[in-house]
């Protein structure tokens, strides 16, 4: 089908929503997730009340919690220096897959650079990577 052909590529803010159509989709062929973040309410300022960023929020956009049931190829990308969602939360994350994400983390890449670091071409190669997985063998009859 079509949508096995599907690559969802979410950044920032858009990896909540990438994170939860793969969750929904089950036939993409891959997830990539660059700068992630593993809750939105994990993003709030310290000096809101504790519980406040949640209540006001109408998603949550909980990647942590979907991410265990994404069973797609996955790729996590994500700047050492990210001043805007800390490295540690793509960490968090491909930890949380249990070996099915790998993690592309990049030093010195930040939030908005990642590209002009290399991220485009590990993209590439992930892709790469999955397709021969799941071409099929020449030498097999059809």
């Amino acid at each position: 089908t079509h949508a096995e052909r599907l690559v969802l590529y979410g950044e920032s803010l858009g990896t909540g929503v990438a994170a939860q159509m793969a969750a929904e989709q089950p036939d993409i062929a891959a997830l990539v997730l660059e700068a992630p973040f593993t809750r939105l309410a994990d993003l709030a300022p310290p000096y809101l009340l504790p519980g406040l960023a949640p209540a006001l929020l109408l998603d949550q956009y909980d990647t942590l919690s979907k991410i265990p049931s994404i069973r797609h190829p996955m790729l996590v990308l994500h700047g050492e220096r990210d001043g805007g969602v800390p490295g540690g939360r793509g960490r968090k994350l491909v930890e949380r897959t249990h070996g099915r994400a790998h993690g592309h983390f990049i030093p010195g890449g930040g939030h908005n650079n990642l590209w002009d670091m290399g991220a485009g071409e590990a993209v590439l190669a992930f892709l790469q990577n999955r397709q021969n997985e799941t071409a099929p063998d020449e030498d097999e009859e059809s």
